[in-house]
């Protein structure tokens, strides 16, 4: 309590957006001086305890460790008055303040932004989930938690534990750091939910703090999904570890900070067996710093009649998340001023993966996904301005980097390889990848402020060559070399799986000029220039699309679809120049004069691409 007097306890004020105290601590006069000493409440006369004599084990708890307290019921309470200090001179000094009129928190409707999703009967809303869902929540209870909560009478399916790293200190004691940072907030699913915050295993060991859902036996292929709070819920590196009745294990590594109360589809696993799966989530992560928060809320599952046909998984980068199509989700477009917060990795709904249809099937794979149809299983995991050491996991590197770049993931997330969705029943895999290691987008602002960056004379800074020709370089050496060494670690990993990687098309009609004439100059993309940035997708078709079909991996070019669709064109799958936030706001795309979707396919873009799959699928026989 002196502790807490003299040091307030801060909150996130999630209007404000910022940490603040939450009260005025007292005056700290000589808190040294002021603490009482070890054995102060210890009086063999007053409570039986004398730290004299030589250490008693208690008869009535022979594993407790022996200590001053002479009874064997361990009842040495302190029952009388006593000074250890000057109060006056050494104690702290209050500084308690009152305001007239202090109702409860919440006091009116509307007042509590985060409140439990609840019926209108006061049963806990289960929105999201398929009916037959079983639900594990964090905490057991058969009643509404507090006057907001809400009243389980939902099916339950298993229970759910925590357990804290333990540590013995010099003098024999075994402690657990991990509990001084954990917590509980009334709200998430059903009223309740726990969270610690994030660290480094190797930095912080003794702070492990693990939750585990033991899930009651299903025999049966089964879909899970973890429940994200509203708040409370930040790191975008949650690792839950499924253990299957058969002893195996797997990961599945999600981004939490959805700031909605959502379920999160984790996959669908086989938990055939008479053994009962777990799922457990620690606070241990790669970027632990003890900032963002790992919360622990419901888990639900749903047996399935069968193993899903299909497991599908859309990898790559800003033309594969469907970048410039809109309705993002919030927890890959978030605060893009905010480095350390920023996840900008825009995954749409729109996107082509999204937007295809399996040959067969009765719906797009992204409507397939959203209403748990049992045939398939599907994983998103593209990300926004993606290269290829993005994609690429650490693990399958010598010295964990490709190229002089650390294989690592963006935006607090981790690679895209890694995040655990390639597995060997991943029936299909989709993604773009290279445009970024070409070095497109710096390639096209270089072009839109020189005179004429196809001439054979220009070099952007920090080249040795003309552009064109260390972009031919480029292209046909690194970029190339990327790309295929990503399709060998999706090999690896999804080894039963087709690869279908989408090339990149011609952006700008053959005659366009986006810029401003001034004497028969273009200041922007002169026709020259036009030129010059097609014939780099046209390289990137040529030398570095992959195509194996004896091995599974399908190139698909998409210029011809996109032929007379380009910038400048009546009817463009491509957008232009978009005008940029000018202001900060909470959104992924950052303050800056041109947005993230210019240059990027439209919503009819991503259609278009997801008609080129649907025809790459059938000409493969890869059927509903």
């Amino acid at each position: 309590m002196i502790g807490f007097a003299y040091t307030s306890l801060i909150r996130y004020n999630y209007r404000s957006q910022a940490y603040t105290t939450t009260y005025v601590t007292a005056l700290a006069r000589n808190p040294d001086v002021a603490h009482a000493a070890r054995y102060t409440f210890c009086e063999p006369n007053v409570n039986d305890c004398d730290e004299t004599l030589p250490p008693k084990v208690p008869g009535q708890y022979p594993t407790t460790k022996a200590g001053a307290c002479q009874r064997d019921d361990l009842r040495c309470w302190w029952n009388g008055p006593i000074t250890w200090t000057d109060c006056l001179v050494n104690c702290g000094q209050e500084n308690r303040k009152y305001t007239t009129v202090e109702p409860r928190p919440f006091a009116n409707t509307g007042d509590n932004i985060h409140p439990t999703p609840v019926n209108a009967d006061g049963t806990c809303k289960v929105q999201g989930l398929p009916a037959g869902a079983r639900i594990i929540d964090d905490i057991e209870t058969t009643v509404a938690l507090g006057a907001e909560g809400c009243r389980p009478t939902f099916t339950r399916g298993g229970r759910f534990a925590i357990n804290f790293a333990s540590h013995t200190q010099p003098d024999g004691d075994v402690v657990n750091p991990g509990k001084v940072d954990f917590h509980q907030i009334g709200a998430g699913f059903g009223g309740h939910f726990w969270f610690s915050h994030s660290y480094k295993q190797a930095e912080r060991p003794t702070y492990r703090v693990t939750g585990t859902w033991t899930i009651n036996p299903t025999n049966k292929w089964t879909r899970v999904w973890a429940h994200m709070p509203d708040h409370g819920a930040h790191t975008r590196q949650a690792r839950y570890v499924i253990h299957r009745p058969d002893g195996a294990t797997e990961h599945r590594v999600i981004p939490t900070q959805w700031e909605a109360n959502t379920w999160v589809n984790l996959g669908v696993f086989d938990f055939t067996g008479s053994g009962a799966p777990k799922v457990e989530l620690s606070n241990f992560t790669l970027d632990g710093t003890g900032i963002q928060d790992v919360a622990w809320d419901a888990l639900a599952v749903q047996p399935l009649d069968a193993k899903p046909r299909h497991f599908v998984v859309a990898l790559g980068d800003s033309y594969s998340s469907g970048e410039g199509s809109g309705d993002y989700t919030r927890v890959s477009n978030q605060y893009g001023d905010d480095r350390a917060w920023r996840n900008s990795c825009r995954r749409s709904p729109h996107a082509w993966s999204q937007r295809a249809t399996i040959p067969g099937a009765p719906a797009t794979i992204g409507a397939l996904a959203a209403g748990h149809d049992p045939a398939i299983d599907a994983q998103f995991a593209a990300c926004s301005g993606a290269r290829a050491h993005n994609l690429m996991s650490p693990s399958l590197l010598t010295g964990g980097s490709w190229q002089g770049r650390r294989a690592e993931g963006q935006y607090g997330e981790i690679s895209q390889i890694d995040q655990g969705s390639l597995t060997p029943d991943t029936t299909a895999v989709m993604l773009s990848i290279g445009g970024n290691d070409a070095r497109f987008t710096d390639v096209g602002m270089a072009c839109a402020k020189a005179l004429n960056c196809a001439d054979g004379q220009y070099a952007m800074e920090g080249d040795s060559e003309s552009l064109t020709d260390a972009q031919e370089r480029l292209i046909t050496g690194q970029v190339r070399d990327s790309v295929r060494e990503v399709v060998r670690q999706i090999r690896v990993r999804a080894p039963n799986a087709r690869i279908f990687v989408m090339g990149y098309p011609h952006l700008l009609e053959p005659h366009c000029e986006v810029g401003i004439p001034v004497a028969g100059v273009v200041f922007g993309i002169s026709q020259a220039e036009t030129t010059f940035l097609n014939q780099m997708a046209d390289m990137l078709v040529s030398s570095a699309l992959p195509s194996d079909a004896a091995n599974r991996v399908h190139g698909m070019d998409p210029r011809s679809v996109f032929a007379g669709h380009g910038m400048c064109s009546v009817d463009a799958y491509v957008n232009g120049p978009q005008p940029g936030d000018l202001i900060v706001d909470d959104d992924g795309d950052p303050k800056q004069w041109l947005s993230m979707e210019s240059m990027h396919p439209n919503k009819e873009g991503n259609q278009a691409y997801a008609g080129i799959l649907n025809d790459y699928l059938a000409l493969y026989n890869y059927r509903w």
